[in-house]
C-alpha cells in the first residue's frame, strides 16, 4: 500500500454521531475525551487506510482497544448527562438577580426586580 493511503485527509466527512462535517484531527480526540472515537475506524475505512494509521501513530494496542470498543446504551449516557448536570447545579447555583453575571431572575422574567 502507498504511503500517501495511510496518510489521513485533509478534508472532512459527515459525522454519524454529530450530524454534521468533522475532520479527523477531531475523531483521534473524540471531542476532548482524549481518546479516539469508538467509530472512527467505521468511518475513515472508506477515505483512507485508518487502521495502518492508527496501528503506526498509536500502537497495537489502542487499535485492539478501538476495535473492542462500544458505545454506552442510549439510556445510560441520559443518565450520565442527567447526573453530571445535577452535580454542576448543586456545585454552582445561579444568580438571583442580574448583578455582575447578567442573568435574569427566573422569578422575574421582565427584568422588573
Amino acid at each position: 500500500m502507498s504511503e500517501m493511503a495511510s496518510r489521513p485527509p485533509a478534508g472532512s466527512r459527515r459525522c454519524p454521531r454529530l450530524g454534521g462535517p468533522v475532520d479527523f484531527r477531531y475523531c483521534l480526540r473524540a471531542a476532548g475525551q482524549g481518546r479516539a472515537c469508538f467509530k472512527i475506524l467505521d468511518c475513515w475505512w472508506e477515505i483512507f487506510d485508518v487502521t495502518e494509521y492508527i496501528r503506526r501513530t498509536m500502537g497495537e494496542d489502542e487499535l485492539a482497544a478501538l476495535a473492542a470498543r462500544r458505545p454506552q446504551p442510549k439510556v445510560t449516557s441520559l443518565v450520565e448527562i442527567i447526573r453530571r448536570a445535577r452535580q454542576r447545579l448543586e456545585g454552582d447555583p445561579r444568580p438571583k438577580d442580574r448583578g455582575s453575571s447578567g442573568k435574569m431572575d427566573p422569578e422575574d422574567p421582565g427584568g422588573q426586580s
